[in-house]
């Protein structure tokens, strides 16, 4: 919502994927992230270079946070965007634990 614009449109769905893991995609059409940069936002104190991004507070640790979390996890999250103005989708993999299933979450 924070990248969005005025209007936020947000799309999230989840599903058990056939390697027995769970995946998330989070979708907006917000301002989009330049494509030289979709690897480093995950960098601590990382703020993309654009005026759209530093006309927002913030310290750059979310997503840092976000993939560290992930990561201790045993998962994974990728960043997707065709570049500004043309939002941005987020695909995060998680292992299903063994009383862990998408139909019985604790």
């Amino acid at each position: 919502v924070k990248y969005s614009t005025a209007e936020p449109y947000i799309q999230i769905g989840m599903q058990r994927l056939p390697s027995g893991h769970l995946g998330i995609v989070v979708r907006d059409h917000g301002i989009g992230i330049d494509r030289s940069q979709l690897k480093r936002i995950f960098k601590r104190f990382h703020r993309a270079p654009d005026p759209l991004v530093n006309e927002r507070s913030g310290s750059g640790l979310g997503l840092y946070v976000v993939y560290r979390l992930l990561r201790n996890l045993g998962g994974r999250i990728r960043a997707d965007s065709e570049g500004p103005g043309k939002g941005t989708t987020m695909r995060i993999r998680l292992p299903m634990g063994a009383n862990l299933t998408a139909e019985n979450p604790q």
